[in-house]
């Protein structure tokens, strides 16, 4: 429901966002499905690879709607447009997509092998999400195309132009409030890294399984 918000909020038409997540679902459906071929996936892989698939996918879908209407302009045909759409997406997305993946399987290389079980679902992923963008999605965008246009909407988000203009014109300025905010903020930072722990049992409450185990692991075999 959050992202369908924020992508009516930020798109064109109000359908637009049901296409562009009906899209991710079939690539998270993808994904899903082909763990079969690994075995088993931790919970937390199973929990968090949707919204991480979501998270580093969706855009895509987004360029490539941009892109659709652009050539649209130039091309009388709207398949003509649509495949010069999709040629002009796979050239931009692909370095894109490809940085992405390799962050994931850096993952693999991880001494837990949640690390491998997280890259390797993740990995694959953001492989089908480019691939259900420029198949599915140009299909969909064909075949809803007129209905797309019939729920455009002016954008709802405010015109920056003023701002940018203010931004470039002193450009000096945000620099000097950085170099202002950065030594108190270093400040903070030295006083409250000390509260920072790594050990997610450290949220834990004593009485579940999880730190009862390990209490005992660490007073009888000095493990923990």
């Amino acid at each position: 429901v959050m992202i369908f918000a924020v992508l009516s909020v930020t798109t064109t038409a109000w359908t637009e966002p049901i296409l562009f997540l009906l899209v991710m679902g079939v690539a998270v459906l993808l994904n899903k499905g082909t763990n079969i071929f690994i075995g088993t996936v931790s919970f937390l892989t199973e929990n968090v690879s949707i919204i991480l698939q979501l998270a580093t996918s969706m855009d895509y879908s987004i360029f490539l709607w941009h892109s659709y209407n652009e050539h649209k302009e130039s091309h009388a045909d709207k398949k003509e447009a649509m495949a010069e759409a999709v040629n002009a997406t796979l050239s931009s997305v692909v370095g894109s997509s490809v940085t992405t993946v390799a962050g994931f399987i850096a993952l693999c290389f991880m001494s837990f092998t949640l690390g491998k079980d997280l890259g390797i679902v993740m990995a694959k992923g953001v492989l089908l999400g480019v691939v259900g963008c420029v198949t599915t999605l140009p299909s969909l965008i064909l075949v809803f195309d007129r209905v797309l246009q019939k729920t455009n909407h002016r954008s709802l988000i405010p015109d920056a132009a003023r701002l940018a203009r203010g931004v470039t014109k002193h450009f000096v300025w945000p620099l000097v409030i950085f170099a202002v905010l950065l030594l108190p903020a270093l400040f903070g930072y030295r006083k409250t890294n000390n509260a920072v722990y790594y050990d997610l049992g450290a949220s834990l409450p004593d009485y579940i399984p999880y730190i009862i185990a390990n209490d005992r692991l660490q007073k009888n075999f000095t493990v923990g």
